[in-house]
């Protein structure tokens, strides 16, 4: 069912209380024909709070999940099959079979490169911001949200949707709801938007795709579930490209409206009233991403839209902080790693780094 005007209201709000009040004057929030339940099993708050910890990380598996998918929209793009034994071994070999090798690139490149592909943004009150993450990746069809997006444990009989691709890292389809307990206080809110790429399907017709994950509190049946329409599909909003994204190349200083740039493709996450520092998201809250993402695959971009927090830096890459110490000697003691493989309990052999770092003042034991 295609509903444009809810997926407008929906981009807008900046709370729960605004979500709330445009699926309640719709009657959908009452509704229990319209709300399945995520995964696909009734109260599976313990699942999705088996999670991360802290809010940092559990944004960290967006980034992940996001880095997923940018690669296997270029491996599906060139006609590789994802699980075939043309697909690269890791994910280090299909990131520089796909995009060269970054480590050449200059700032300015990488930061563009991050512009077009995996942006995350604050929007909302200096209190409780709204956290916004977009990847220009495979994106997925309405039909295919409960095998991915909406799926827990395992995607379907098949097993998990990205299970034995070996370039990949969210092979387990549950990391993604990690944010959950951090959104919000009662419903704990986030809407999905997605639309598959033309250099991925063939079609031109398909429909931007979009649900809301909601929780429902009860005793007996503690759960959260995702919105679909009348048909049991989640809902579209027609193909015309969406305006998701801030504008490219903001300047210093400058407050970017947070969706005037459109796109055809990829998908949005949207978390409300989201658990982040209280400060300019370039601030803290990169620091705190920049600890997780010391050497990621592909670079990051971090924007602040919010006018209360405005600041000389509105914008800042993630992006080889490890390679940055190398080279700059950033700190001190700092000395280059050695490679090395790790072969974990499941058999999977998987590739690691060791880094030293001396201290340079002796420590007295209490």
């Amino acid at each position: 069912m295609r509903d444009e005007a809810l997926l407008s209201d929906l981009l807008e709000a900046e709370d729960e209380v605004a979500v709330v009040a445009a699926l309640t004057s719709r009657g959908l929030l009452q509704a229990s024909n319209r709300w399945r339940y995520l995964g696909n099993m009734p109260n599976n708050q313990s699942v999705v709070h088996n999670q991360q910890s802290t809010p940092a990380a559990a944004l960290v598996e967006k980034f992940t999940n996001g880095l997923d998918a940018i690669l296997l929209r270029r491996c599906k793009a060139q006609g590789i099959d994802p699980r075939g034994a043309a697909a690269p071994a890791t994910m280090a070999k299909a990131a520089e079979l796909f995009f060269g090798d970054m480590a050449d690139r200059t700032a300015a490149q990488i930061r563009s490169f991050a512009e077009v592909s995996m942006v995350l943004y604050a929007t909302g009150s200096k209190a409780s911001p709204s956290l916004s993450f977009y990847d220009a990746g495979e994106g997925q069809l309405a039909e295919n949200f409960p095998t991915t997006f909406c799926s827990l444990i395992y995607g379907s009989n098949d097993g998990s949707y990205k299970g034995a691709i070996p370039f990949v890292q969210g092979r387990f389809n549950m990391g993604g709801t990690g944010v959950l307990p951090f959104c919000g206080e009662k419903y704990k809110l986030q809407l999905i938007v997605s639309r598959v790429p033309q250099d991925v399907v063939s079609t031109v017709d398909h429909e931007w795709a979009y649900t809301v994950f909601c929780f429902f509190a009860s005793k007996q049946d503690p759960s959260w579930r995702y919105l679909i329409g009348p048909d049991n599909l989640v809902l579209t909003a027609g193909s015309a490209p969406l305006g998701l994204v801030p504008k490219l190349a903001a300047k210093s200083g400058e407050v970017c409206a947070p969706r005037e740039r459109r796109v055809p493709s990829g998908t949005l996450i949207k978390m409300y009233d989201y658990r982040a520092a209280r400060s300019n998201i370039c601030g803290e809250q990169f620091k705190k991403l920049q600890e997780y993402l010391l050497r990621p695959a592909l670079p990051l971009r971090v924007i602040e839209c919010r006018e209360a927090y405005k600041a000389n830096v509105m914008g800042v890459t993630v992006w080889d902080r490890l390679g940055a110490w190398s080279k700059d000697k950033l700190e001190d003691g700092f000395e280059d790693g050695a490679s090395v493989s790790m072969k974990l309990e499941t058999g999977e052999t998987v590739p690691a780094e060791v880094r030293v770092f001396k201290a340079t003042k002796d420590v007295e034991d209490d």
